[in-house]
């Protein structure tokens, strides 16, 4: 249920079916659902979905329509916690909906299940300044196919 997956085009009850079909079918792995959206209540609602199926983490995109970093604050902030889930966000800076290391910041700081963030269409430099100025100290991920070698060496996982 990722980002460039099919959750887009489903409704909330297809996503759901989903998301419970493919945790039936795991085994010793971890499932981490993409259970963002451009509406609070609409990650909401499928993170809580997420976690009451036995989802391990939620990937949050930062949402198209909260650009500013207050929005973007508050719509995580509530998304954390209604669940119990670790929270892994998602900047996608090449799309323009990054999200600010200052407010990963006071996230990481405010919500205990705020555990990472995915960084995808960052620059090296980008990436290495979200890993060694944020608050965040376990999960910092590569969504960017050309910088994923390269970020190991900042990345930490701990989910």
């Amino acid at each position: 249920m990722g980002t460039t997956g099919e959750s887009a085009t489903l409704d909330y009850e297809e996503q759901s079916a989903s998301l419970r079909s493919r945790l039936i079918r795991r085994r010793q792995i971890k499932v981490m659902a993409g259970t963002g959206g451009n509406s609070t209540k609409e990650a909401i609602y499928l993170t809580q979905e997420a976690e009451k199926a036995g989802a391990d983490a939620s990937l949050q995109v930062a949402p198209t329509t909260q650009a500013d970093a207050g929005r973007l604050f508050q719509h995580f902030h509530a998304i954390a916690r209604s669940t119990k889930l670790p929270i892994i966000l998602y900047s996608i800076r090449a799309l323009r909906i990054e999200i600010a290391v200052d407010t990963v910041d006071r996230l990481a700081h405010d919500c205990v299940n705020v555990v990472g963030i995915k960084e995808a269409g960052a620059t090296q430099i980008g990436f290495h300044n979200s890993a060694s100025r944020s608050d965040i100290n376990s999960t910092i991920l590569s969504g960017d196919d050309s910088l994923t070698l390269r970020s190991w060496r900042w990345g930490r996982t701990a989910w």
